[in-house]
């Protein structure tokens, strides 16, 4: 299949739980060719929680062309060929409490959309754990960045006093990186 789980200009409540995607129960790769959960086109009201999503051609979780109000929790994101959590021109969205490592890209990634006219702003990254945060192994690190956040992307949190990401991405790239013109009035608090 493309994406395992696609919403197009959808808004209202729904719930993505307990699910596998890309993996098996055994633990056999049977990625997607997409990502594993796309959120697309003013997609809102989608919580994504509790589900293990690995090995996707693409993304583990993309939220796209102004998707917003969303939330993405308690998922275990690994194995994806770009990034764990991408977020293109979407804002206002929660990604927190989940485990995202041993993506080929970043673990999470902050940019504009593929119009290229606007970033993702005003979305909320606490409570993470990005990369290899248990000390077991270099593998579980992300390729590039941790936190990659770019083209114009403003207004977002990464982390809040009481409640920052633990990002271990030594042997590759940052913890955070935040590059490009318009990446202003970001915050990035309490992480380690």
């Amino acid at each position: 299949p493309k994406s395992g789980i696609m919403f197009q200009e959808h808004s209202g409540i729904s719930v993505v739980s307990g699910n596998y995607i890309g993996i098996n129960g055994s633990g056999s790769d049977i990625g997607n060719r997409q990502e594993a959960i796309t959120l697309f086109s003013n997609t809102s009201g989608v919580t994504i929680e509790n589900n293990v999503l690995a090995n996707s051609r693409v993304n583990g979780i993309a939220v796209r062309v102004s998707s917003s109000n969303n939330t993405i929790r308690n998922n275990e994101v690994f194995g994806n060929k770009e990034n764990g959590v991408n977020l293109e021109g979407s804002n206002n969205n929660l990604v927190s409490v989940n485990e995202i490592y041993s993506n080929g890209g970043n673990g999470i990634e902050l940019r504009l959309d593929y119009r290229e006219t606007i970033g993702s702003s005003q979305n909320t990254v606490v409570g993470n754990l990005i990369g290899n945060t248990d000390g077991s192994s270099v593998a579980k690190e992300n390729g590039v960045h941790g936190v990659y956040i770019r083209h114009t992307s403003s207004r977002n949190n990464i982390g809040t006093t009481d409640n920052g990401n633990i990002i271990r991405n030594k042997q590759n790239g940052n913890a955070i990186y935040v590059e490009g013109s318009g990446t202003n009035r970001n915050k990035i608090r309490g992480n380690s």
